[in-house]
């Protein structure tokens, strides 16, 4: 089960890909307990966002607020449908943070952070400003740090600003076009043991592999490169470069630093497109039923989290 959000009068709304993904039938039920067979659009895994509709009309649409006018400590108010049974649950609290950087499934992202109350179920439902805008969409939830301690209150949002800047795509192409690639695999080298591992003198991000005629490769770049700065801005983490990358569209052309044999070299590189995920995304029916979510996260710095792990498979997830 998932949440989700009614963007459209004719039955247009959001939740997460990963709400969806690999479903083979959904059903979207509304606050009034109609149901409809609904069908996907369009879907992004980098963002965990998917467009479906369904043939209804006349339909109560949340109104679509800022996530970059938002200030820490704002009210926020969640609605979903926790553990995937009380359809319509609201919860509120504060904004915690405006950019808080987890990594889920090895991805990086910048998510907004609240301490309204999140549970299994609420995944893909909204995130509301004190005037009742759209500010976020409900991706996960932290429960325990690495070493076991449990953790309440901290809960995450893809920031709508990011989603409506991908609903264009998600609804003509049924993916987001465009995204940069640099076309290389990285690697972190940062500790000492690490760095012995891979047999380098200095700690930082290696590109461990290259995409066969790729961005990267066409301009040059090796592997065993360490990558110092992107477009001018430090390298001190994969997940940096990840994010300073899909900050860029195909076909910009950045500077790259790398140190390479002892010395520095800078190197143009004109970044190519990547493929999309979800461009064989079925776009019949598949598996979802409004008001829901699935996913926490944990971490042990407040900061960076590890990949999110499916908690609560009694409900179904």
């Amino acid at each position: 089960a998932g949440s989700g959000v009614i963007i459209s009068e004719d039955g247009y709304l959001l939740t997460n890909n990963h709400v969806i993904d690999g479903a083979s039938q959904i059903k979207v039920t509304l606050s009034n307990n109609e149901s409809y067979d609904a069908k996907v659009i369009g879907a992004d895994d980098t963002f965990d966002i998917a467009l479906l509709k369904i043939e209804a009309s006349g339909l109560t649409v949340a109104t679509f607020g800022s996530s970059s006018d938002l200030e820490v400590g704002e009210t926020s108010i969640v609605i979903g449908n926790p553990l995937g049974k009380l359809g319509g649950t609201v919860t509120a609290g504060i904004i915690s943070s405006l950019n808080r950087t987890i990594t889920i499934d090895n991805k990086s992202m910048e998510l907004l952070q609240t301490d309204a109350a999140i549970n299994p179920g609420n995944s893909g439902g909204g995130l509301f400003d004190g005037n009742g805008n759209l500010v976020g969409i409900i991706v996960a939830k932290s429960v325990q740090t690495s070493d076991g301690t449990a953790v309440e209150s901290i809960g995450f949002a893809i920031p709508i600003d990011n989603v409506k800047s991908i609903l264009g795509d998600l609804k003509t192409k049924g993916y987001v076009s465009g995204r940069a690639a640099l076309g290389l695999t990285a690697v972190n080298v940062l500790t000492d043991s690490a760095a012995q591992r891979y047999g380098v003198e200095k700690k930082g991000v290696y590109v461990y592999s290259l995409v066969s005629g790729g961005a990267a490769e066409k301009a040059g770049i090796v592997v065993g490169d360490l990558i110092e700065s992107f477009d001018g801005t430090a390298i001190t983490g994969n997940e940096q470069l990840s994010a300073a990358v899909l900050q860029k569209k195909a076909g910009d052309t950045v500077e790259v630093v790398v140190y390479r044999d002892g010395e520095e070299k800078t190197i143009s590189v004109t970044l190519g497109e990547r493929e999309s995920d979800n461009k064989t995304t079925p776009r019949n029916s598949n598996g979802f039923n409004a008001n829901g979510g699935n996913n926490s996260s944990n971490g042990s710095n407040g900061r960076s989290y590890g990949s999110l792990e499916d908690f609560f498979n009694d409900f179904g997830f």
